[in-house]
């Protein structure tokens, strides 16, 4: 085990009375307790050793006859104890789910080494995934259609709406239906027939395939010649340019 928590206000209180080799015996038998994870060494002259301080036989007996207890396997302490089975359950849960093939969904993977970092890391994702669900799909931008497109749409639907007069009334209003932004125009085109009275959806209006075909072509050619006109094309036009 290699991070155990440590409460600095506890310790104070009671190692306030220590020598200086006291304090630094005590911190170091803890830090080889909890790294070790078993009890201390019996054998003092092993166990100054192993923390440096074969010099301080004495002080060393004396933090261990005070804040440890000598059992057959070794110097305990509960407070080292309860900690190490804490840690142990926590090893034992990630053994075990790992046999299952890895932790549940959406459970926070435990750092056993330091587990102020899993928490951190916890919130972490808690915020970004409130992140993500604030965001909305935002709607593709209206485009507003050539006098052709609402023209081809017309002739399709055999209505007699006239397609430069519906785009000069959305084009002067701005796009907007009343103090709404226009999202589908067809749709104002089909409330257009309606209002005219001028639906032929489902007829042919004397029109098979072929000649809708060719009244659609006529409709575009009318709108070209109208829009080369209009920017003083006349000439190429009359001459076979377009």
């Amino acid at each position: 085990m290699h991070y155990y928590q440590f409460n600095i206000g506890d310790y104070m209180k009671s190692t306030r009375h220590l020598s200086l080799i006291e304090d630094i015996a005590y911190r170091r038998l803890l830090d080889l307790y909890y790294d070790t994870e078993k009890p201390l060494d019996l054998n003092i002259d092993i166990l100054v050793r192993l923390i440096g301080l074969k010099d301080y036989k004495t002080e060393t007996q004396q933090i261990l006859s005070e804040f440890f207890s000598e059992t057959k396997k070794g110097y305990i302490q509960k407070r080292v104890q309860k900690e190490l089975g804490k840690y142990a359950a926590k090893a034992t849960a990630a053994r075990e789910n790992g046999k299952l093939g890895g932790r549940p969904k959406k459970t926070q993977p435990v750092n056993l080494a330091n587990p102020d970092l899993t928490q951190s890391k916890a919130k972490q994702e808690t915020i970004t995934t409130n992140q993500k669900t604030k965001i909305k799909t935002r709607a593709s931008p209206f485009i507003p259609p050539k006098t052709s497109e609402v023209a081809v749409y017309c002739i399709q639907r055999n209505n007699q709406v006239d397609a430069q007069a519906f785009i000069d009334h959305y084009e002067a209003n701005g796009w907007m239906r009343g103090k709404t932004k226009i999202k589908d125009w067809k749709a104002c085109v089909r409330t257009w027939e309606k209002r005219n009275g001028s639906n032929g959806q489902g007829q042919n209006n004397g029109f098979d395939k072929r000649g809708r075909t060719q009244k659609v072509s006529d409709k575009l050619d009318e709108i070209a010649k109208r829009d080369i006109e209009q920017n003083g094309f006349t000439s190429e036009l009359d001459s076979g340019a377009v």
